[in-house]
């Protein structure tokens, strides 16, 4: 197989898989579009759950932060060392950023992931 054939089938399995994404975004928001339609319904019904066959549905209600003042989050979490507020995940550019810059920030190692680069004229 040449390297040519190997760079086409990439290149078809990836409109192939674009194709899927889209297919898949649009089945996500029919069902996000049912699942309001049957809370609407709950609501209207004055029920919070309702069963067919063995399958029930019920309204849930969760609590998540939204924040409104990033600054004043941020303020508190540095304030109160709280940082198991965040999530725990480095910021690529910013990391990276400090690193091409010389500063290798404590508690980190450079990693060199390997991928296949794709440009398209």
């Amino acid at each position: 197989m040449t390297i040519k054939t190997l760079i086409d089938e990439k290149l078809a399995l990836m409109e192939e898989k674009k194709d899927h994404d889209s297919a898949s975004r649009a089945l996500k928001e029919r069902i996000e579009e049912k699942d309001h339609e049957i809370m609407a319904a709950l609501e209207d019904a004055g029920i919070d759950q309702a069963r067919a066959g063995d399958t029930t549905v019920f309204i849930q209600h969760t609590t998540v932060p939204q924040v409104t003042d990033w600054d004043a989050f941020f303020e508190f979490i540095y304030t109160n060392r709280a940082l198991h507020l965040l999530e725990r995940r480095p910021a690529v550019r910013s990391w990276r950023e400090e690193f091409d810059g010389g500063n290798l920030l404590p508690g980190t190692e450079p990693f060199e992931k390997i991928t296949l680069g794709k440009r398209t004229t």
